[in-house]
């Protein structure tokens, strides 16, 4: 098995270590993200637009995307 996350994620996926990081990153933030994470899921966003939704998704926008997710 693996300790982390990321290592998985690279060996599985064939992907470098900071890329699998950023997968990791962008999935915790989908945690609090359930419309991005839908819409997504919907083929109607793809994983460049989830990235960058993610990335904005910052402790001082949290009010801002808790009110968008919840329209």
């Amino acid at each position: 098995g693996y300790r982390y996350p990321t290592a998985a994620i690279k060996d599985r996926c064939g992907i470098s270590k900071s890329m699998a990081a950023r997968r990791v990153r962008t999935a915790r933030k989908l945690e609090s993200m359930p419309m991005t994470a839908a819409a997504w899921r919907a083929g109607l966003i793809d994983l460049c637009h989830v990235d960058r939704l993610a990335r904005a998704n910052q402790p001082h926008r949290a009010d801002a995307f808790a009110d968008a997710e919840a329209m």
